[in-house]
């Protein structure tokens, strides 16, 4: 099997690219929605597997623990209040439709950029430059087994639906 070309793309380029796939941001978002899993840990684990194969145990650890802690107390309150304030239900009169729309705004910005901020730190866990020269079936194998090894950590059931969602993700991430 030939060897995979991958370009040296830093892990925001790699999960925008990523999820702007087709398919890739409906999977992710049905992981997250329905199973609980954070879209950045599911494209680092991917992005892992083209730099480094199988996690390393110690990094991966250090990449959960630092994940959980952001996404509970960052991202998801930002996402929960954005969500809140789409509902037509969350305004009352003394707030005006334009004024709750400029603050939805605002904290979209702001739930972005603390998920491009949880990227970064991510990506700044991996000491290694050196990427390594894969072949497709090694890089698909690394990034299941990566998945498949965040998924079990979050405590979700690995059945066919979840396994063909994750499919996708890699699909997205590494076209052949």
């Amino acid at each position: 099997m030939a060897s995979v070309i991958l370009t040296p793309e830093n892990l925001w380029e790699f999960a925008v690219r990523t999820y702007r796939m087709p398919g890739a941001s409906s999977a992710c978002l049905t992981l997250q929605n329905l199973y609980g899993a954070d879209i950045n840990m599911l494209l680092y684990c991917c992005w892992i597997s083209s730099r480094l194969g199988a996690f390393p145990p110690k990094l991966f650890e250090q990449a959960t623990e630092f994940s959980s802690e952001w996404t509970s107390k960052a991202v998801i309150p930002l996402r929960s209040v954005r969500t809140w304030m789409k509902d037509p239900d969350c305004a009352t009169e003394s707030i005006p439709t334009e004024v709750r729309k400029r603050v939805r705004h605002t904290i979209k910005t702001a739930e972005l950029e603390s998920e491009k901020l949880q990227l970064r730190v991510l990506e700044s866990m991996v000491t290694s430059k050196k990427i390594p020269d894969h072949r497709q079936d090694q890089l698909v194998g690394d990034a299941i087994t990566n998945l498949k090894l965040y998924i079990d950590h979050r405590g979700i059931k690995f059945n066919k639906e979840v396994k063909d969602l994750c499919q996708v993700v890699i699909a997205a991430a590494f076209p052949s």
